[in-house]
């Protein structure tokens, strides 16, 4: 939730000034709402389970903290359901899920590291920073994560592309 600045007489209007929680919302997708035993429950897996995924993500335990979204649930629906259906072995999906989270956890420092000159721009005071990360985050999310999944499918075909034409060329 944006929080709108009160009018005051004789001044102009200003324009609502995000929160970091604003921000956190924006990049996660959703508000946090759910502890790992609710994620859990969400999907009927037991909690060491859920537990194990997101520590093969690469992030920290979280304890009983409500630190977990919709689209914390949907994903680890999406993983048991791969290993339900017989799509992949459980210690498949464990290092697949692992190479992800390697893989965008490096991708997402680089990328803060590399707009944080556009959000501390010379003149900008605290809410500034604050509001310029917003902006800059609003705008390029949706685009962002359309190249990030172009890019991994056309690397997919590629890798696979060559791993077929080796098979053709053996005995």
């Amino acid at each position: 939730t944006v929080r709108l600045e009160p009018r005051r007489p004789g001044r102009a209007v200003t324009e609502p000034r995000p929160t970091p929680d604003d921000l956190e919302r924006l990049l996660l997708g959703a508000p946090r709402r759910y502890t790992r035993e609710d994620v859990a429950a969400a999907v009927g897996v037991p909690v060491e389970d859920a537990r194990a995924y997101w520590r093969s993500l690469g992030f920290p335990d979280v304890g009983a903290a409500v630190w977990f979204t919709d689209e914390d649930v949907e994903a680890l629906r999406t993983v048991v359901a791969l290993v339900d259906d017989g799509a992949i072995e459980r210690s498949t999906a464990g290092q697949m899920v692992r190479a992800l989270g390697r893989m965008t956890g490096r991708l997402a420092a680089w990328h803060v590291e590399t707009l944080v000159a556009l959000v501390e721009a010379p003149g900008r005071g605290a809410g500034g920073r604050l509001a310029a990360a917003y902006g800059l985050a609003e705008r390029l999310l949706p685009d962002f994560e359309r190249l990030l999944v172009y890019a991994w499918r056309r690397k997919l075909a590629a890798s696979a592309g060559r791993i077929v034409a080796i098979s053709d060329v053996g005995p």
